[in-house]
């Protein structure tokens, strides 16, 4: 629900199988096919909670509270009970149900669905309950990581970008799985921004990402042009028609000493292509992550070559069903998440009514 800055970016128009992470790349497919974004759509409509589109295919309710409000109203309605701040000591399988034990009373359920979310953003609620129940369980559990999530500055960067927290600028950034074009936004620790979360739940670790700082265009031809013109100022102030400007010095700082306050008439034509190349191919090798204290999910969870897709329920213990983030299926960035939260629920929902009859 924190989503979007606090005003839930519960869905994206754009949302297909292609936008999700899993080690079973397939077994989201069923249940998004029987919920689409326009089913969301029109569930927000009929409940009276005013939405916008905004960039991207993303959809925000005008209130995080008044989804939240609407969803404690409709269980309530259903007859839902709440015992909320009850800790759940252990889940037992009987011969028929199962058996919770809480901290003050124990509890016994026909059926029993496990919708905990992962360790990502502990002040938010964030823990690892339903990974640890499910190891009780003897079911697999793919180990959880930190994703979309903010990346620490390497130890030696081929340009220091320490003192430009809050700068914010449209890249390009790749990893061998995956590339995005979207804002990267510098932090007092790393780099952030929906590019970078992005890119952060495909990369492996192994190799540097490559940031294209001026995706659009030759920056080395308009460098020329300017030069052609007679522009008399210096090179770290043309740089400045591109970039932010403290950016921009960070930037100019990359040329040989001789050249880094100079004219433009005075550089080479051959250091124009020289820089373009590397702002293009910018190295970054990052140093770690931000960890689960800063990440919006984790990827990994409950491998889902033990769950039925259909319904969510484990084929390892009857009657025990999994949703959302516990489950191995991670979004990108734009409302994916929580789209993936209403279909699997929704799957689950229909497969303990099919159950029960």
């Amino acid at each position: 629900m924190i989503s979007g800055g606090g005003k839930c970016n519960f869905t994206n128009k754009f949302v297909s199988p292609d936008h999700y992470l899993s080690k079973n790349p397939h077994f989201c497919k069923s249940a998004l096919a029987r919920l689409k974004p326009d089913d969301v759509l029109a569930a927000f409509k009929n409940a009276g909670i005013p939405f916008s589109e905004r960039e991207d295919g993303k959809f925000f309710a005008n209130s995080a509270e008044n989804v939240r409000n609407h969803l404690l109203s409709r269980a309530k309605k259903a007859g839902a009970l709440f015992r909320f701040k009850e800790d759940i000591l252990n889940l037992e399988p009987l011969n028929a149900g199962f058996r919770i034990s809480c901290k003050t009373q124990t509890v016994n359920a026909a059926k029993v669905l496990v919708s905990t979310g992962s360790p990502a953003c502990p002040a938010a609620g964030g823990n690892s309950f339903g990974f640890k129940l499910a190891k009780k369980l003897s079911i697999n559990v793919i180990a959880p990581e930190p994703a979309l999530v903010p990346l620490r500055f390497p130890e030696n960067p081929l340009v220091d970008f320490s003192g430009l927290a809050g700068i914010s600028l449209d890249v390009k950034i790749k990893c061998s799985k995956k590339s995005c074009s979207a804002p990267l936004l510098f932090t007092h620790k790393g780099i952030s921004g929906p590019a970078v979360l992005t890119v952060s739940l495909y990369h492996d670790g192994a190799a540097p990402l490559s940031i294209d700082f001026f995706p659009e265009g030759s920056l080395a031809a308009h460098l020329k042009t300017l030069k052609e013109n007679k522009d008399k100022r210096k090179i770290s102030s043309v740089l400045c028609d591109f970039f932010p400007q403290r950016l921009a010095l960070r930037f100019a700082a990359l040329l040989p000493d001789e050249k880094k306050s100079a004219p433009l008439a005075e550089i080479p034509d051959k250091l124009f292509f020289k820089l373009e190349n590397t702002l293009k191919n910018f190295p970054f090798p990052f140093a770690g992550t931000e960890g689960f204290e800063k990440a919006e999910v984790a990827k990994g969870g409950i491998d889902t070559k033990e769950i039925n897709s259909a319904t969510m329920e484990s084929e390892r213990v009857p009657g025990l069903y999994f949703s959302g983030e516990v489950l191995d299926v991670t979004g990108e960035v734009g409302g994916y998440n929580l789209h993936w939260a209403w279909a699997s629920g929704t799957a689950a929902a229909f497969g303990v009514l099919k159950s029960l009859r």
